[in-house]
């Protein structure tokens, strides 16, 4: 499991530092994704047209690297898809000398001691409709990177599988070798993802459509009949 955030560069020129802060902002902050569906792209998306926020999103890059190369050459100013475990990797030097930072998270359930003084987004959300619509926008990339079987694996192998994971995440030579690279594993029980999905899945159908609409941007959009 991974928590993702969002962040700006140099305080996007108008000193940001936090989600109001980045509400309140008056000149445009220029967001870089890679398309239309990444989280690059729904995330800020999401912060524009839920909290009105004053944001632009520019896509086409390649990768958060390529994102990132944007925001120290001036041609961006902030960030999505930025998970503690990157940001305790490639990313850590510009996060620790100040340049790049970190002013919302996307925990549904948990908060970053890492991410500092970011706000999660929660806190800003006045409707219970705008909280589900994160849960539903955010709650998946906290699954991070899961395990998969084919349909009609047998029970007792499904948890051995899932015995042999939650084991493995704690084995000290695995919890060693996370620590040279800056990495806290935080696994997730197969139980307690497969209960997330089917939450994701009972989403009404209405509250889908209207998250896609917010958070996605068309090219050529359907001009709607008169």
């Amino acid at each position: 499991s991974d928590v993702m955030a969002c962040g700006v560069w140099k305080g996007a020129r108008q000193g940001i530092k936090t989600l109001p802060d980045f509400v309140a902002a008056k000149k445009p902050i220029i967001f870089g994704s890679t398309g239309v569906t990444s989280p690059l792209s729904t995330f800020p998306l999401f912060l524009k047209n839920v909290l009105g926020a004053n944001v632009k999103v520019v896509h086409g890059y390649r990768g958060t690297k390529g994102v990132s190369l944007g925001m120290q050459n001036g041609e961006l100013d902030g960030t999505c898809g930025m998970f503690e475990s990157s940001v305790r990797g490639a990313f850590f030097p510009s996060f620790k000398s100040g340049d790049l930072t970190l002013f919302v998270q996307l925990g549904t359930t948990r908060n970053v001691p890492l991410f500092g003084n970011a706000t999660n987004v929660f806190t800003m959300l006045k409707t219970e409709e705008q909280k589900q619509m994160a849960r539903l926008l955010f709650g998946p990339s906290e699954i991070t990177r899961p395990f998969t079987a084919p349909p009609g694996t047998p029970k007792a192998r499904v948890a051995a599988l899932r015995k042999a994971l939650l084991n493995t995440m704690k084995d000290p030579a695995l919890v060693a070798d996370g620590k040279k690279i800056k990495t806290t594993f935080k696994p997730m029980g197969g139980a307690e993802v497969a209960a997330a999905f089917a939450a994701f899945y009972r989403t009404p159908r209405a509250l889908v459509d209207k998250t896609y609409e917010l958070t996605i941007t068309r090219k050529n959009p359907r001009k709607k009949k008169k």
